[in-house]
C-alpha cells in the first residue's frame, strides 16, 4: 500500500517549508511507501520558489505548479489524478489538523471506507477556534444535513482521504473549483452509496499573519457557500 499526501498551496511562503519538512519527517517515520504532492496554484508571494527549494533533493516529494490560478478544488482534483498512491489524502498547509490523525484516516480506508474525513464537530473532537467561526461552521453543516440528508458532522475540514480507485469517477462530476469542493465531493460520494467514515480530530485555528493572512472570510464565504448548496440541491 502506498500513501499519497497532497498539500494545496496558494500564497503560503511563510510556513510552507516548515510544514513540508515536518510532514516528510512524520511520514518517513511511520510509512514505508509514501509521497508528498505539493501543488502550487500560481501564487503571487514567491511560494513556488519556496516550494521548489523545499522539495529539492527529496525523492519523496513531487512538486506540481499551475501556470494560472485554477482554485483549490481544481488543484486537488489534478493532484489526486496524478497521485501514485492507493490511498490519497490531503491536508491544509498550516497543518491545523494534528498530522498524527493520518493513522486514523489510513486505518479507515484500509478497513473498507472509500472516503475518510476528519471532523472538528464530533463529540470527541478537540478544536480551538474563534466563536464566530465555530457558530458559522455549525450552522453551515446543519444546513448541509438538512438539504441532503448527509450523515456527517463536518463537511469542510481540510483533512480528507480516499481510496483512489473508488472516487475517480466522482471527481469528474464535481463542478466547484475552490472551497465548496470538499462539501460537494462528500455529498456526491454519499449519493453514490460509497462508504464515508468520519472521525474526530484535534484542530487548531491558524488565523494567519501579515504575510499569510487567513483565506477564509466568514460572512462573504458563508453567503457564497449557501448559494452553492442551493445550486447543488437543484442540480441533484
Amino acid at each position: 500500500m502506498m500513501l499519497s499526501v497532497i498539500l494545496p498551496v496558494f500564497n503560503e511562503c511563510n510556513r510552507l517549508a516548515a510544514s513540508v519538512d515536518k510532514l516528510d519527517r512524520y511520514l518517513g517515520a511511520n510509512y514505508d511507501r509514501y509521497e508528498i504532492i505539493v501543488i502550487e496554484d500560481c501564487s503571487t508571494d514567491g511560494s513556488y520558489e519556496v516550494a521548489r527549494q523545499a522539495c529539492m533533493g527529496r525523492d519523496s516529494i513531487v512538486l506540481l505548479h499551475n501556470d494560472r490560478r485554477l482554485g483549490r478544488g481544481t488543484s486537488l482534483a489534478i493532484a489526486i489524478r496524478k497521485a501514485r498512491g492507493d490511498f490519497v489524502m490531503y491536508m491544509d498547509v498550516d497543518l491545523a489538523t494534528d498530522i498524527r490523525h493520518t493513522r486514523a484516516l489510513v486505518d479507515s480506508l484500509a478497513q473498507g471506507a472509500s472516503v475518510a474525513t476528519g471532523s472538528r464537530l464530533m463529540r470527541d473532537s478537540n478544536t480551538s477556534r474563534p466563536a464566530g467561526r465555530d457558530i458559522a461552521s455549525r450552522g453551515y453543516n446543519a444546513l448541509v444535513r438538512l438539504l441532503f440528508g448527509s450523515r456527517l458532522h463536518d463537511h469542510q475540514c481540510g483533512f480528507k482521504g480516499f481510496n483512489k480507485k473508488d472516487i475517480l469517477e466522482v471527481i469528474g462530476q464535481v463542478r466547484d473549483n475552490h472551497w465548496f469542493w470538499d462539501t460537494e465531493m462528500l455529498i456526491l460520494c454519499q449519493a453514490r452509496g460509497l462508504k464515508v467514515s468520519e472521525f474526530p480530530v484535534s484542530w487548531v485555528h491558524n488565523g494567519g499573519d501579515s504575510v499569510n493572512p487567513s483565506k477564509v472570510k466568514v460572512f462573504k464565504d458563508s453567503y457564497i457557500m449557501g448559494k452553492k448548496l442551493l445550486d447543488l440541491k437543484l442540480r441533484m
